[in-house]
């Protein structure tokens, strides 16, 4: 770990010489640095295969950090760090190998997002946040065409808020999901919209009140700026069936219970509007089939 490395320098070079490994630790915290680094940024120039098997080992002795024995203190996100900074740097994959790549990682992430020790917890899902921000980024999705149809993306957050058990990390998880929505809603997609509502269900779920209370905010967001498009009526099952969850949630206060109903009107004025649009185009198919007639 830093700490080691650190307490290895500040004893003298004999002892570092009777360490073991330490040598090592010695030489990466100075002219093997750059060298190391160039390992992870070159990551992106290896072909499909190889950067499968690079990520599946960085993930491999990241986990082993993320559960050292007890003798040995906290647990390490440092290859964790790095699983991640090769994620950035591979980027711009073809759609078939960062469908395959991101597999591998967003698992790892989501696994190191349920760790017991909280700060791990939430920098595995601040990572998720920033990759996944970059994935709905228009260039980005432009570069990744139809990667999952973008609803791989936001998926991870379903799996996070369904198997952590801190409060506070599937809180931070519903935030991302919400910041996601509000600042790329244009890219998500019909799957990206799916994806999100998912873990946005999950979380209304939830028995801790705190969780709830973020995902009926973050879902009303969602459905009004869902159906703010023409095609949001399309998710129109998934959302009556995330307003159901929050409102069947027998953990959660009369209060919340209130909120979930909020959601219904949101869905039943969409309802409203579908069949007002619908009324008037039979009207005007019908005027025009009578002019048609007269003429």
């Amino acid at each position: 770990s830093s700490s080691q490395k650190l307490k290895f320098l500040s004893s003298g070079p004999l002892h570092i010489l009777d360490v073991p490994g330490a040598g090592f630790a010695l030489w990466a915290e100075t002219a093997g640095a750059n060298p190391i680094d160039a390992c992870y940024s070159g990551s992106s120039s290896l072909d499909g295969d190889a950067v499968l098997s690079f990520m599946r080992a960085l993930c491999a002795v990241s986990q082993e950090e993320l559960t050292p024995p007890p003798h040995q203190g906290r647990p390490s996100v440092h290859m964790l760090q790095r699983a991640i900074e090769c994620a950035h740097h591979n980027l711009g994959r073809i759609r078939l190998v960062w469908s395959r790549l991101w597999s591998i990682v967003s698992q790892h992430l989501v696994s190191a997002a349920c760790h017991h020790d909280a700060d791990v917890a939430m920098y595995a899902v601040d990572a998720l946040r920033q990759l996944t921000a970059k994935l709905l980024a228009p260039r980005r999705r432009a570069e990744l065409t139809n990667f999952a149809r973008q609803g791989e993306a936001l998926r991870p957050f379903a799996a996070v808020l369904r198997h952590c058990d801190n409060p506070v990390v599937k809180d931070l998880a519903v935030s991302c999901v919400s910041q996601a929505v509000a600042a790329h809603s244009a890219e998500l997609g019909g799957p990206g919209w799916r994806s999100a509502i998912e873990a946005l269900a999950v979380a209304a779920g939830d028995p801790a009140p705190e969780v709830v209370v973020r995902a009926l905010g973050a879902m009303q967001l969602v459905f009004n700026a869902l159906y703010a498009e023409k095609n949001g009526h399309t998710c129109l099952t998934e959302c009556a069936a995330a307003a159901l969850e929050a409102l069947g949630n027998d953990a959660q206060s009369e209060e919340l219970a209130l909120g979930a109903v909020d959601l219904f009107q949101i869905l039943a004025g969409r309802l409203s509007y579908m069949q007002v649009s619908l009324s008037l185009q039979q009207q005007q198919q019908q005027g025009g089939g009578k002019m048609g007639g007269d003429g």
